[in-house]
């Protein structure tokens, strides 16, 4: 999983020897697992497993973002509902406007 992880999110081990020691192999060995397609595909789906875990705070904080008036949020969100560009009766207030999602029917 840590092949997948971006840096920032790496801890301690920051570099390839670094998870090699860790692992108690030689660097050649994580080279190796770097351009292995198998073991890049078990990363990245360990990877999207982690990440999906994280997805119910991220919408929180979405929409409280959007709930607080933030138009950058509104849109995003309103897109991720799928409620933008379609003749939803919704509108997306503009920065100078109320700052909030009006209802327009």
């Amino acid at each position: 999983m840590w092949l997948g992880l971006p840096e920032v999110m790496r801890g301690d081990i920051k570099t390839q020897a670094d998870m090699a020691a860790v692992l108690g192999v030689g660097k050649d060995v994580i080279s190796r697992w770097c351009r292995d397609e198998y073991v890049l595909q078990i990363a990245d789906s360990a990877v999207k497993l982690f990440l999906g875990r994280e997805v119910g705070n991220v919408m929180k904080a979405l929409i409280e973002k959007a709930n607080s008036g933030d138009v950058p949020a509104i849109r995003l969100f309103m897109d991720l509902i799928g409620e933008t560009g379609k003749d939803s009766g919704t509108k997306v207030a503009s920065e100078f406007e109320h700052k909030h999602v009006i209802r327009t029917t």
